[in-house]
């Protein structure tokens, strides 16, 4: 456990330190969700949790990371199975808004409440509810890393019930 804390926390420190941008590619964002999607949708099946995941026809192309915008949905998808209920459901959709891909991540779990969403993108901050459950907290804070590293943005919302995470990356026409 420490080891993997290590590795993630190192992880965020390279993002941060905005490195690793000469390995960057153009990355199709709708086929490496539906490819995570497949290879997660067995465990959600066992664990009770249905992944539905949708792209619109237009372009969904960044200039990133290929790993860690891999790894940013795997966080996404494991906080669902990490917080959802039974019977839940995680809705995973990308569409485009302009010079952005979006990606949205929404599930009917407990949420986060919203004065907590700033506080929830920390390292090693855990929130009330997720006290009990294992892990150092530090999936959100890898994520937002990331993000910020591909120029991106992210936001948290309330998906009444449940947590909507909202992130959004340049198109890689309009990546520096």
């Amino acid at each position: 456990m420490a080891l993997r804390i290590t590795s993630v926390a190192m992880e965020i420190s390279r993002a941060e330190a905005g490195i690793d941008r000469s390995d960057f590619v153009e990355v199709d964002m709708a086929a490496l969700v539906q490819d995570l999607v497949d290879a997660y949708e067995p465990a959600a099946a066992s664990q009770g949790i249905r992944l539905t995941f949708s792209a619109r026809d237009d372009a969904s192309i960044v200039f990133g990371h290929e790993q860690l915008l891999g790894q940013v949905v795997a966080n996404l998808i494991d906080n669902v199975f990490r917080h959802a209920m039974h019977g839940g459901i995680c809705d995973l959709t990308i569409d485009r808004i302009g010079g952005y891909v979006r990606l949205q991540v929404a599930d009917r779990g407990h949420g986060v409440p919203a004065e907590d969403h700033e506080r929830a993108l920390c390292r090693f901050v855990k929130l009330n509810a997720s006290r009990s459950s294992p892990g150092a907290s530090l999936g959100l804070a890898l994520i937002d890393a990331v993000v910020r590293l591909h120029e991106g943005a992210i936001r948290l919302e309330d998906n009444k019930p449940g947590l909507r995470v909202i992130i959004a990356l340049p198109t890689s026409d309009q990546s520096s």
